[in-house]
């Protein structure tokens, strides 16, 4: 199949692609056509793609999903392997969520105050808990 039905079929751009097949993440084969060549992806390009978005949502960066997706694709990680992958994955997760929901909380607390000036001195409470939390 070509990039632009790669492309329509994925919903993503050609750029996207391009630079997808320049990482390793994807690949095609050249195909001859007089004076032009033409990129020919196989159809398992689209569930490449597929898991690529997916990982992504999931905050994984290209470097990260890029072995991971190898692995799945080619049946060359054990089930022991994926579930520790996906563990670690999913543990940096819980810290991101952690984490905005500590930011949240003092946006919260900074509407609150301009709502209401009694309410005690801006982020107080959010600036302790920061300070016992340090690593």
């Amino acid at each position: 199949m070509r990039i632009g039905e790669v492309c329509k079929r994925a919903q993503v751009s050609k750029e996207l692609v391009r630079h997808y097949e320049s990482l390793g993440l994807i690949s095609s084969i050249p195909i001859p056509a007089g004076n032009r060549e033409y990129r020919d992806f196989a159809p398992e390009t689209l569930e490449r793609l597929y898991l690529i978005q997916k990982a992504k949502r999931l905050g994984m960066t290209l470097k990260q999903i890029k072995p991971l997706l190898n692995a799945f694709m080619n049946d060359k990680m054990s089930k022991q392997q994926a579930l520790t992958l996906l563990q670690a994955q999913y543990a940096q997760m819980e810290q991101v969520i952690q984490n905005a929901k500590e930011v949240q909380a003092m946006i919260s607390h900074s509407i609150d105050k301009i709502n209401n000036p009694q309410i005690a001195t801006f982020g107080q409470g959010f600036i302790e808990k920061l300070a016992s939390n340090k690593d």
